[in-house]
């Protein structure tokens, strides 16, 4: 029961785990930086327009 409830939770985890190993491997630090600078962004601009 509960795997039939949290089975695209626990896929959508996995195939994020997949993805995020093979871009640790192709892309230098640099690009990284800036993935997570404009992620920080936009998460704190969605923030601010949420109150």
């Amino acid at each position: 029961m509960f795997f039939k409830k949290c089975g695209k939770i626990i896929a959508g985890c996995i195939l994020g785990v997949g993805i995020g190993m093979l871009f640790i491997l192709i892309l230098p630090p640099r690009v990284w930086l800036c993935i997570i600078s404009i992620g920080l962004i936009v998460t704190g601009i969605k923030k601010l327009l949420e109150r």
